[in-house]
């Protein structure tokens, strides 16, 4: 009897909307379950409604850079 695995799920923080749409596509033919945010001010919030296995962070965003991202990030999880 097979062993189903759940999907490894991903979040990729970029504010350039174009980057998180082809990333997305390309994860998601590769079997991964891929949620974006383009703003850096909302992944706290998106932390605290799901579980993600992996964050893809973007470093120079406009609004939060990602490094005081990754700090709120890390208080969460």
């Amino acid at each position: 009897m097979a062993i189903e695995v759940p999907a490894v799920r991903l979040l990729i923080v970029d504010d350039d909307r174009a980057i998180c749409e082809y990333m997305q596509i390309l994860l998601e033919r590769d079997g991964y379950e891929v949620r974006t945010q383009s703003d850096p001010t909302l992944v706290v919030a998106e932390l605290k409604r799901r579980t993600y296995h992996l964050v893809i962070l973007d470093l120079m965003m406009p609004k939060r850079d990602g490094i005081e991202v990754l700090r709120d990030i890390r208080k969460v999880d």
